[in-house]
């Protein structure tokens, strides 16, 4: 199905909407982050250039990032400190969209209602899924990013589920061929097993790593294969994380 005419008008208003309370959001998120719960994000200045070579680069092709996910706020914290907040001013496109299950928690709901947010319900309406995934390739085919959980659903033990994941993504990216994928792996060092939030005071590591997923499959076996190269890619970011921990200790 291709994104009917009203829900292109409507992702765009919510993006013109997004705009108008992004200083809103900021006053909201940042001292939250930084000053509540006192988060430090590891080498930022070098999470803050790679991001920006990785994504802000001359290639047009399509970029969709996938995330790992730990707590309901993983993408957000990513989003906040990937790009200086004053560059998104003059740039919009800088900051994500966020495919996010928000239903549910009444304050994140709201919250949501005024960012770049696409929502989704795991267990809801096939057609809605459908229509979820027709948004998020409009947003990819028009240059913008948006960021998704391949998992599907927060790790129960605090590891990237390698068997029992959902092949959303890879049902995305087989309509788009030429789709290139940040895989981002964060996580808080305090962080054991999943939580709505990381654990106060916890420094943030972020790690990059450019692919792009390619099959000769069809139809669902190519989107199990799509969203495996995914996840194979944040596993093997996560053992690197906690081999590097294991040399620091």
């Amino acid at each position: 199905m291709k994104l009917p005419l009203w829900n292109r008008f409507t992702t765009h208003f919510k993006c013109f909407i997004s705009y108008l309370f992004f200083p809103l959001a900021i006053i909201i998120v940042w001292p939250f982050f930084f000053l509540i719960m006192r988060y430090r994000i590891r080498e930022l200045d070098k999470v803050r250039q790679q991001f920006a070579t990785l994504v802000q680069d001359k290639d047009q092709r399509p970029i969709l990032i996938c995330l790992n996910h730990l707590t309901r706020i993983d993408s957000m914290i990513l989003a906040t400190v990937a790009t200086p907040l004053w560059k998104v001013f003059f740039r919009y496109s800088y900051l994500p969209w966020h495919v996010l299950d928000y239903h549910g928690v009444p304050f994140f709901a709201t919250l949501c209602a005024f960012v770049k947010t696409i929502p989704i319900e795991r267990m809801g309406d096939r057609r809605l899924i459908q229509l979820m995934q027709e948004r998020v390739r409009y947003l990819l085919s028009r240059g913008n990013l948006v960021v998704i959980f391949p998992e599907g659903r927060r790790s129960l033990d605090g590891r990237v589920m390698t068997e029992d994941f959902q092949y959303g993504v890879g049902t995305i990216l087989k309509d788009i061929p030429d789709c290139r994928v940040l895989c981002v792996y964060l996580r808080a060092d305090k962080q054991e097993g999943r939580s709505a939030i990381p654990p106060a005071k916890s420094d943030i590591y972020i790690a990059f790593e450019m692919i792009t997923p390619t099959t000769s499959l069809q139809g669902l076996r190519a989107a199990r294969d799509l969203a495996g190269q995914i996840v194979v890619t944040l596993d093997s970011m996560e053992k690197k994380y906690f081999a590097e921990k294991t040399v620091g200790r």
